[in-house]
């Protein structure tokens, strides 16, 4: 009941929307190899422009990935044929006039300039070159005291000369680095060049070392500056990189290599590091720095309003043309989606999440190693829990279990004696409940269960494939012959647990000397009462094979009725739930100063279009949205404890039809475009 979790709701930052809701970001990365910079740009023009679209913020820049400046720096060195002395300032005064904050943006370790004059300075990979294949920036090593005095002292003048809101400092991220900078440092630390570990935890040191001596030297000239050190990815379960941040931007776009579902991990994560926190997409077809390259401006509503419905305030990333002249086709397709969240800003302002259910990060588990920005057993489980409009959180270890009725370990979340292994079992002693999958819940070898689950490990499969027949008690849509399980299963086994599907064996693995048909080798009828691949034991629920990496890998809709049948079945009906299609989506948001809740349901379509592109994380399809088609009489419904004093829409105002009937609130729209938010009194 959502009126009796009020104590388990997600935490908030009190003053979560002291950022802006309606930013931008604007890139200006701009080559000393033209000229001209900036002689059409027009002040009026450029704030008018901004003002009409609804931003309320727009991130400047100071310096660029080229390494030049647009301001009258004495400590840098400025755009050889910038036009406008003091570009930045002109903007900043534009901006001021019409009520437009200006945080600035300053480019730290791709910085091509100080490349080619301090070539000693240059990142070196493990491998022995910079890892940049050209024609792009060359990383500089933080390793360097020298070049870390001059970008602390570039942030000094910087809020010396137009005292920002904010700095964005951008391109922090682990290389991996060997220059003589980074093994200087690793001996004095007696780490090990020779050991990815070791780089990995090398680079982290030095980035986060970076960020303190920054924040010093900026917040002795201002304290009140809000500051972010931008590397392209919220990492999970490393909470020291934040003690210098004063909020989070999630760079997530979706058409660039991020897809649609990256946003709802990071954010739902973010929410639990008590820090406020914004999206940011682009106004690009693909990623950054896409020339001429424009998304739909339905798409850009869908993105605004999915971070809206996720708590976040939201950014959408541009770039200026070198002539200094904004462009007005991008900011009319801005203008649609800052206008709707500009009238949704009084529910949005400290809602924090309501969610039964939290996914215990694999990504977090796994920290101390070598990151992947999108961890594919954290994303199968997110995408289940997404597709099904289930509510949830992302957690790491120092969070508060209690909270969630249900927690998921996704895959690989082995344990070994200690404090965790020991809140896991406090948290099932006081009726907890978890779902498992792979080697979740085993000791660090696989070899047994250190939860209090009675099931017997028998060690990995000897198959590569196999069959699952699974009960539809779990789901009436699942078939009743086997289907296919396309990752290696467990073999496990138990008196005890009550099996929800049964393992088919198939005749043989697939080799050169001994395969049937096209792929799969078929099962063999006979093993039809054998292994178990879902076993059920009190508060447990365990899947054998590896469910979430298998279905961001193969999408089987089969699997995830199986995993949501299990959910079902431990916590019972969820608290909301909707009749969207499996591309809708769902959050409930609490306002407990307003004591309001407000549901946010939204739809879109989509859809992989064109050839593989490279990236922001290598080679991908472009996914996009491209028009989003109205969908009619969506129903949607929310376990209360007493009946709501008033039921109505964020956008129009008006009373939505309902009824409430058993504790339960049952709300019809009859027209969904793209966003609703239903409020709830």
């Amino acid at each position: 009941m959502v009126n009796q979790i009020s104590n388990k709701q997600s935490p908030s930052s009190s003053d979560q929307f002291i950022l802006p809701t309606r930013q931008i970001h604007l890139d200006f990365h701009t080559s000393e190899h033209i000229e001209g910079i900036a002689a059409g740009f027009d002040p009026d023009q450029f704030a008018d422009t901004l003002a009409k679209a609804h931003v309320n913020s727009v991130t400047l820049f100071a310096k660029c990935h080229h390494g030049w400046c647009y301001y009258p720096t004495e400590l840098g060195q400025v755009h050889p044929h910038l036009q406008r002395p003091d570009l930045l300032g002109d903007m900043i005064e534009a901006c001021k006039k019409r009520g437009i904050q200006t945080p600035i943006y300053l480019t730290v370790q791709w910085d091509e300039l100080t490349a080619r004059t301090h070539p000693e300075w240059k990142v070196v990979s493990s491998t022995g070159g910079t890892g940049q294949p050209a024609p792009t920036w060359s990383p500089v090593s933080l390793a360097n005291q020298e070049l870390v005095d001059h970008i602390c002292d570039l942030g000094r003048e910087i809020v010396q000369r137009y005292n920002p809101p904010g700095i964005f400092a951008d391109i922090l991220i682990d290389w991996e680095d060997t220059s003589s900078g980074a093994r200087t440092r690793m001996a004095k630390l007696g780490l090990d060049p020779e050991n990815k570990l070791d780089r990995v935890k090398n680079d982290r040191g030095i980035v986060m070392d970076f960020c303190e001596a920054f924040a010093k030297a900026t917040k002795a000239v201002d304290p009140a500056v809000r500051l972010f050190f931008n590397s392209g990815h919220i990492y999970k379960n490393e909470r020291e990189r934040y003690t210098h941040f004063d909020h989070l931007e999630i760079e997530s776009l979706p058409t660039g290599g991020w897809g649609y579902d990256h946003f709802p991990l990071s954010a739902r994560y973010a929410t639990s590091l008590g820090k406020p926190y914004l999206g940011m997409s682009g106004k690009f077809h693909n990623w950054w720095g896409d020339f001429g390259g424009f998304k739909q401006a339905a798409a850009l509503e869908y993105e605004c309003c999915l971070m809206a419905a996720l708590g976040a305030s939201c950014s959408i990333g541009d770039q200026l043309h070198p002539s200094g002249r904004i462009d007005q086709s991008t900011y009319a397709s801005i203008e649609p989606a800052y206008k709707r969240i500009e009238t949704l800003e009084p529910y949005l302002a400290g809602a924090a999440p309501v969610s039964q259910i939290a996914i215990y990060s694999s990504e977090a588990h796994f920290s101390r190693g070598p990151k992947n920005a999108d961890d594919l057993h954290d994303a199968g489980c997110s995408r289940m829990l997404l597709e099904s409009h289930l509510m949830f959180d992302v957690i790491d270890e120092h969070c508060d279990f209690e909270r969630y009725e249900l927690i998921i370990l996704p895959d690989r979340i082995t344990f070994e004696a200690g404090p965790l292994l020991e809140k896991f079992q406090g948290y099932l002693k006081q009726g907890g409940k978890l779902i498992l999958s792979g080697t979740s819940g085993m000791d660090t070898e696989g070899k047994q269960f250190l939860l209090d689950f009675p099931v017997t490990v028998n060690g990995p499969s000897e198959f590569d494939q196999e069959f699952c027949r699974a009960s539809q008690e779990l789901d009436e849509r699942l078939p009743q012959s086997p289907f296919i399980i396309y990752e290696r299963c467990m073999n496990v086994s138990s008196s005890e647990a009550t099996s929800l599907a049964s393992i088919h064996e198939p005749y043989f693995n697939r080799r050169p000397e001994h395969f049937c048909s096209h792929q799969q080798t078929p099962y063999k009828p006979e093993t039809s009462e054998g292994r178990s691949g879902i076993l059920h034991h009190g508060n447990i629920i365990y899947f054998a094979n590896p469910i979430c990496q298998e279905y961001r890998n193969f999408g089987q809709p089969l699997s995830k009725y199986a995993f949501i049948g299990a959910i079902k079945k431990l916590i019972g009906t969820p608290e909301a739930t909707c009749n969207l299609p499996s591309t809708g989506r769902l959050s409930l948001m609490r306002q407990a100063a307003a004591s309001r809740l407000v549901l946010h349901l939204l739809y879109a379509q989509p859809q992989s279009r064109g050839g593989t592109i490279i990236g922001a994380h290598g080679p991908t399809n472009i996914e996009i949205i491209e028009d989003i088609a109205p969908i009619a009489d969506v129903t949607a419904s929310i376990s209360l404890k007493s009946k709501p004093g008033r039921v109505y829409s964020a956008y129009s105002q008006e009373e939505l039809p309902h009824n409430f009937k058993d504790g339960q609130l049952t709300v019809n729209i009859s027209k969904l475009h793209i966003h609703e938010a239903v409020v709830i009194e």
